[in-house]
């Protein structure tokens, strides 16, 4: 169901102890990395970017683009070359409606398949399904869309895609920041506690692509492609 435009483009980061998702897309002839904000503010100490190839974690020249404002949940990156194939299509893409399915790809805690030859040294990263729950833009230019679904720690960053002509047709729609999550009380049997546990609600939070698409437009530094 998701074709090799999506696959081809994702991304196992690491930045000190902390693993995310990256994805490629490509703007005005030059390629970019988007993740999330909350991770790829650890450049900022001098930590380097690494990226899981062929089994190991491997150093990028990775230079930052731009950091979203605010609460904006997006990082753009660039790295010293091209990271994704040129002619696998992965177009931004905000027009999405309520109750729409969509999909999210990337690396939870870390994880991923191992093909040995399908995705040419690449990690596999794992697939989830959602649909468009809510939108909202916020007092300060923020676009969110909240989708229902069940997202865990990695897949931040990850890009959220909707097939706009199925079945291969994908566009990216906005990055996973993160899920709501509320505190509940922890029993033993039937004897509340103090302690208390965060609780997935399922509620994902994610951020319009136009936000990482205006820090590319700021700041158009990406590695350019070669025609």
């Amino acid at each position: 169901m998701i074709p090799s435009d999506v696959l081809g483009r994702v991304y196992c980061l690491k930045i000190g102890d902390s693993t995310a998702t990256g994805f490629a897309i490509d703007v005005d002839n030059r390629q970019y990395i988007v993740t999330a904000k909350h991770f790829a503010i650890n450049l900022s100490d001098g930590t380097p970017l690494q990226l899981m190839f062929e089994g190991k974690w491997n150093n990028l020249g990775g230079t930052l683009v731009g950091h979203a404002s605010g609460e904006i949940d997006i990082s753009v990156l660039t790295l010293d070359g091209i990271a994704s194939n040129p002619d696998l299509k992965l177009i931004p893409d905000q027009a999405i409606l309520y109750g729409q399915d969509v999909y999210f790809v990337g690396y939870p805690y870390g994880s991923w398949g191992d093909s040995k030859t399908a995705f040419i040294g690449r990690p596999i990263p794992f697939v989830r399904k959602a649909i468009v729950s809510c939108v909202e833009d916020g007092p300060n230019g923020e676009h969110r869309n909240f989708l229902d679904g069940h997202n865990v720690p990695g897949f931040s960053g990850g890009p959220v895609v909707y097939s706009a002509n199925p079945p291969y047709d994908f566009k990216v729609t906005s990055v996973i920041s993160g899920y709501k999550f509320v505190e509940q009380p922890v029993y033993i049997g039937t004897k509340k506690t103090d302690a208390t546990v965060q609780y997935n609600t399922g509620i994902i939070i994610t951020y319009g692509i136009r936000h990482a698409l205006d820090l590319i437009n700021s700041n158009p530094i990406g590695a350019v492609i070669k025609k």
